[in-house]
């Protein structure tokens, strides 16, 4: 371990100086005490040679200890380098506190032991301690005795070295030479592959880096880096191709300069993916440049923990990563050669194609390929016969044989020639000789049979489209997405929107639309939403309202599918016109409103009887209160006009009482069509259970209505919502008069559903026919006297207010049925 070089003799000189000076401050006054102390502790330092490593942090303090071992003064520059303040240490053992680190107590014990006992009056200790914050420090101690007159020992003072930093120094400068000769000796035979995986795992092994990788740029993508050696926890790993965009590595190719992250690296590249992977905390990677300039790869190290900025590191990271860089231009040219002379061995022998020579004579001199094959022939077969003789034929006009004649006068050709049943594509140049001499003629003849019978098909294939799409029964228009005009029209196209073909093939959809489609939106913006999602890949069907050629509007439905054809994006739509479908549905509305209507009269014409009776009442009240109002102002004597108006008021609101009921059945009994508003549900039930009140009373049944608290308001028509709720009440008025459970009862409910609201009828009677009886379908009916037109009218209702009717029997007995509103938007 270093040790200060000063002789035993000058040390114990300087002790006995600075043992004088702590005896004067001992009769010094407590301020020029702490004066004197810093000056000498200063002094000390220089002294025994010793500079502060830096301004704000001494190296040397100064320590004194009483004969029980328990400190007596502990100057400022003993706080710097320990971090304990004079007032936290004062009159305690060295033992008390955390200052001596565990492996080291034995070896100071030792140390004062020698002092104390009077063995030595001086001696040097070079050991560890602890600051107060935790830092190990490696610290050398410069001890001596005091003695008071009677040569008593009276105090230990020792003078603490902070030599930290030298000890780390010498460590690192140890590390970086062993580092150097692990990797030197372990790369040093190795070449290729070998070496760049020897690389990685010695770098890795003497640093103690998790992840070591050599990474090349790829030729083909620049953007992508694939890892040729990669050293993961260990041992070699499966190598990864990474993205340079958003990585450390990107800018160590564009800055061509070393990146250095020491810590927080994902924090810096957020986007990279392969530093998420592998948990990075830690990243340095210096380029790898070709001898042209330009970056080939990088060698790089990761760790999943902070890195330490190391110069000797760095300087031997960029050492290893010159040596990388010829390695990898060599691998490079060796794969270059090794690839040219696969592909010609591919070229000559795998592909479908033959290869031949022949000499001036036009005689074959080499003859090779997999396309010898199909012609029935071996490698070197034909050598020695000349064309002539091959082709079975004299005439030098015939076209395999010409283009070789051109060939020995310096002209290249091509052509197409049927042989054997097949159809080649021949290619004929001149064989030159090095010096430029022409000595032959060079061919090659690649079977394109399958390729011409391809092309035969697909003309006819094209053509088949076009004859379907041309006499389609719907409109079909193929719509080019670039130029926003469509490429292709049919005739039942043209014969729609009552434009010629030509004039079409020079608009595109909005041209032929009006501003707004039907729905409110702007035929501009919908084209771009319809039109997206045909080119994501989806098929969307849509109902468009087109403008002809006569101004006049057409209801249609369009079906878009995605096509791509000679690198551009085609839009087929099949369009269909609905015109007479929308006037039928507006029909068969019409026609179930009037049938609702003629149910709601039917249904009203069986509750008269029982709406007079309701009627009735408040009259019958109305004429009493009048008769009394008559005799009151009849009678002699004094009015009493407080009765009067009492009774009058029973009159009015006993009136306002029958005005209600009329209204509410005029309402029942009215034709309009559905229009939905935003109605309180509870309302709608109550007016329901009034018009079936007296049915429920003749007939001695109970009717429990239970609603949901704050049940939302719907979106609903009220007067046909009041029929599906009479038609389903006055059913379980119906199925509890034959047969029920007890007291007749029928129960009305409701309840929240998410965003709708469901209404449910439940009676105590027989339940449901057996068997799959379609109740829902028109005159369809369980009772003798009946249509069987008010459930299916009932679900006609419903399902325009877009919810459901369901039917079910009850958990032990009785019928069930149960429909849903949805709720009305809530106000912002």
């Amino acid at each position: 371990m270093p040790r200060v070089e000063e002789t035993r003799s000058e040390l114990l000189a300087q002790l006995a100086e600075i043992q004088a000076k702590l005896a004067r401050l001992d009769q010094s006054d407590p301020p020029e005490r702490a004066a004197e102390e810093e000056r000498h502790s200063a002094d000390a330092s220089a002294s025994i040679g010793i500079a502060p490593r830096d301004p704000g942090r001494a190296d040397v303090g100064l320590i004194e200890w009483d004969a029980n071992d328990a400190i007596s003064r502990w100057t400022t520059q003993a706080e710097q380098i320990f971090g304990w303040k004079a007032e936290e240490v004062l009159g305690k053992r060295w033992d008390e506190f955390r200052l001596v680190h565990e492996r080291d107590i034995t070896l100071v014990q030792q140390a004062n032991r020698e002092l104390l006992e009077g063995h030595v009056d001086f001696n040097t200790c070079f050991n560890r301690n602890y600051r107060k914050d935790g830092t190990v420090l490696n610290c050398e101690w410069f001890n001596t005795v005091r003695r008071n007159d009677h040569g008593e020992i009276v105090a230990v003072v020792s003078l603490p070295h902070d030599v930290t930093g030298r000890v780390r120094a010498e460590s690192h400068m140890q590390h970086f030479q062993n580092a150097m000769r692990m990797i030197t000796v372990g790369t040093s035979r190795s070449t290729g592959l070998a070496f760049f995986q020897a690389l990685v795992r010695y770098i890795s092994q003497s640093f103690s880096f998790r992840y070591v990788f050599v990474a090349c740029i790829d030729q083909e993508h620049p953007n992508q880096a694939r890892t040729i050696a990669f050293w993961s926890d260990g041992h070699l790993a499966e190598n990864f191709v990474y993205s340079l965009a958003g990585s450390p590595t990107q800018n160590t190719v564009i800055n061509r300069s070393m990146e250095f992250c020491a810590d927080h690296v994902r924090r810096r590249f957020p986007n990279d993916a392969t530093l998420a992977e592998f948990h990075a905390e830690s990243y340095l990677a210096t380029p790898l440049v070709g001898s042209a300039g330009d970056v080939v790869g990088v060698l790089a190290v990761m760790d999943d923990k902070p890195m330490e900025d190391r110069g000797d590191i760095r300087e031997i990271i960029a050492l290893f990563g010159d040596r990388t860089a010829i390695e990898i231009e060599r691998s490079i040219a060796e794969a270059s050669q090794h690839a040219s002379r696969t592909r010609l061995r591919v070229l000559t022998e795998q592909l479908p194609a033959v290869l031949w020579t022949t000499d001036l004579d036009l005689r074959f001199t080499h003859s090779t390929g997999a396309g010898l094959k199909s012609l029935n022939q071996k490698p070197g077969q034909s050598v020695g016969q000349t064309l002539f003789e091959y082709f079975q034929i004299d005439d030098e006009n015939f076209g395999p044989i010409a283009i070789h004649i051109r060939a020995l006068q310096g002209i290249s050709g091509t052509s197409v020639v049927e042989w054997a049943g097949l159809v080649f594509q021949v290619y004929v140049e001149p064989l030159r000789d090095p010096s430029g001499k022409i000595i032959g003629t060079i061919g090659l003849a690649q079977d394109i049979s399958e390729l011409k019978r391809v092309e035969q098909s697909l003309i006819q294939s094209e053509e088949r489209f076009r004859r379907l799409i041309q006499h389609a029964p719907e409109a079909v228009v193929l719509l080019d997405t670039k130029t926003g005009h469509f490429v292709m029209v049919n005739e039942a196209a043209e014969k729609l929107y009552k434009y010629p073909a030509e004039k079409l093939l020079k608009m595109g959809p909005l041209d032929i639309s009006p501003v707004v489609q039907a729905d409110g939106q702007l035929s501009a913006e919908k084209s771009r939403e319809v039109i997206s999602k045909a080119c994501a890949g989806e098929t969307p069907i849509f109902e468009w309202t087109h403008r002809d050629a006569l101004g006049n509007e057409i209801p249609c439905e369009i079906r878009l599918l995605s096509l791509e054809e000679g690198g551009r994006t085609i839009i087929r739509g099949s369009v269909t016109d609905v015109t007479e479908k929308k006037r039928a549905e507006e029909s068969l509305k019409r026609l179930e409103s009037e049938l609702a209507h003629v149910a709601r009269v039917s249904t009203m014409g069986e509750m008269v009887g029982g709406l007079a009776h309701e009627l009735n009442q408040p009259l019958y009240a109305i004429q009493n209160f009048g008769k009394a109002c008559g005799n009151l102002v009849a009678a002699e004597g004094a009015i009493d006009r407080d009765r009067l108006h009492q009774w009058l008021d029973k009159i009015t609101s006993t009136a306002q009482f029958a005005g209600e009921i009329l209204t509410r059945l005029r309402s029942f009994v009215s034709r309009e069509p559905i229009n939905k508003t935003t109605l309180d549900l509870d309302e709608i039930i109550q007016s329901a259970l009034m018009l079936t009140k007296h049915d429920a009373q003749v007939a001695g049944i109970r009717v429990e209505y239970t609603p949901a608290p704050r049940l939302p308001p719907v979106k609903a028509d009220n007067v046909h919502i009041q029929q599906v709720l009479v038609n389903l009440i006055k059913n379980a008025f119906d199925a509890v008069q034959n047969r029920s459970v007890g007291d007749p009862v029928v129960r009305i409910s409701t309840e929240k559903q998410g965003d709708r609201v469901a209404v449910t009828v439940a009676d105590n009677g027989a339940g449901l026919p057996p068997g799959n009886v379609p109740i829902f379908e028109a005159f369809c009916s369980t009772k003798t006297n009946a249509l069987g037109l008010g459930l299916a009218i009932s679900t006609t209702i419903v399902k325009a207010h877009g919810g459901t009717l369901q039917a079910s029997n009850g958990p032990e007995f009785g019928a069930v049925f149960r429909f849903t509103l949805a709720t009305a938007p809530q106000a912002d």
